[in-house]
């Protein structure tokens, strides 16, 4: 093996790993992801956070909250999303670490030329990067596809999303769970600078929680060609989701080879 074969095999597997991998990413603030693909080299970052009421004795935070896009060759995405957070129980910090670290991708299937809308699929993984004690979520590896379809009809775009989750049981040393997760979103201009976003989504019974569902209504302001502010409320609609969350971003473009 030559030389440089040693330096390009990391790469490649890197690469690899981020394009197999994928997991309940989204379109922040919307938990939808659109099909439409970045240009190759074209990366978004998105720099954020949020605030979560949980129910009446949990508060969540969420900062930072990154998410970043890398277009790969004008077919496909890079996804990463990683999330630190801090939880409090009735007044008291139960602590503050990784809330979240997904490895994730989307393949284009179909550009939207024709009749069709555009068309991606994509898969992944959630690592096993929370501290369960800290009130941040389940340490566990779980693994999610998602078929993505996004049409433009006039100056609002509509997105859906249809999925399937398979985690890791939390109570049980074996077996997983199998979810179905569906969102629906749509933007719509409200000038040539700012959008307005609503967004129904949900997820099925799981043996870590029952079925959850969510609306959400937010706001998308261009800052020019290098980036743009984007802010969300999100309502639970059953008991069993949370109450109520508030997020805000600022997302950066800029082209990285």
């Amino acid at each position: 093996m030559k030389l440089v074969d040693y330096f390009l095999l990391p790469i490649l597997v890197l690469v690899f790993l981020l394009n197999v991998l994928r997991v309940a990413f989204a379109q922040p603030p919307l938990w939808s992801e659109e099909a439409e693909i970045l240009p190759q080299g074209i990366s978004e970052l998105r720099l954020g956070g949020d605030y979560a009421i949980v129910n009446s004795k949990v508060n969540q935070f969420r900062l930072p909250a990154i998410y970043w896009k890398i277009g790969l060759g004008g077919i496909a995405e890079s996804i990463v999303l990683f999330n630190l957070g801090e939880s409090i129980e009735d007044g008291k910090e139960m602590g503050y670490d990784v809330e979240t670290l997904i490895l994730a991708t989307k393949i284009q299937v179909h550009n939207g030329e024709g009749s069709l809308p555009q068309i991606a699929l994509g898969f992944g993984v959630k690592l096993p990067s929370q501290d369960t004690r800290k009130g941040l979520g389940p340490d566990t590896t779980d693994f999610y596809g998602r078929g993505m379809l996004t049409g433009k009809f006039g100056k609002t775009r509509l997105t859906a999303n249809i999925g399937l989750g398979i985690l890791e049981k939390t109570s049980q040393s074996i077996g997983q769970d199998d979810i179905f997760q569906y969102g629906i979103s749509a933007e719509t201009a409200l000038n040539e600078k700012s959008n307005f976003l609503i967004e129904f989504n949900g997820h099925t019974n799981s043996s870590r929680q029952p079925t959850q569902n969510f609306i959400l209504l937010g706001l998308r302001s261009k800052q020019g060609d290098k980036g743009f502010w984007d802010m969300a409320g999100i309502w639970g609609l059953n008991p069993s989701a949370e109450d109520f969350r508030i997020t805000i971003g600022y997302t950066i473009v800029f082209k990285l080879f």
